[in-house]
């Protein structure tokens, strides 16, 4: 993003961050909801509640794209929330409805850790006492996960 917007006029750096990252934007909750009505709506959504994290968003220094990424998670949140919680018994009870190219290139323990994390919003310690596992070795299979995603993309 370049730097040079000011945040002194908020419509014109909300619309100048809309026609750099809108499109990246609806991309990305377009694989979360898997319907493009609804993506639209949650970018709608994602775009009203900008100007209110305007000046965290455009902090020199910071990745842009990193913090409407944060904005858009926060505004995704009713909709992870839909999401089953993940039950250890049943190993496919965390994943989403439909069809997803970047889960079904992970083993299943991959999809565990990555869906408790991701979508249900567990802590990596709170997933290492509940597995009975270290932390070091949940951030192992979540960057394994995330290694999957990169080769999926």
């Amino acid at each position: 993003m370049s730097q040079h917007i000011s945040i002194t006029n908020t419509a014109s750096a909300t619309r100048a961050i809309y026609d750099e990252y809108a499109g990246l934007l609806l991309g990305y909750i377009f694989e979360v909801v898997k319907d493009k009505n609804i993506a639209e709506e949650y970018l709608v959504a994602v775009f009203k509640e900008l100007p209110q994290h305007l000046h965290d968003v455009m902090q020199p220094g910071t990745n842009t794209y990193q913090r409407l990424l944060l904005l858009t998670r926060k505004v995704l949140a009713d909709f992870f929330a839909t999401i089953p919680a993940c039950d250890p018994a049943d190993k496919k009870a965390h994943l989403p409805a439909m069809p997803n190219k970047f889960l079904e290139r992970m083993s299943e323990e991959e999809q565990f850790i990555f869906c408790n994390v991701h979508y249900n919003g567990k802590s990596i310690s709170a997933l290492a006492r509940e597995l009975n596992r270290t932390e070091q070795a949940i951030k192992k299979i979540l960057q394994q996960a995330f290694a999957a995603i990169r080769r999926a993309a």
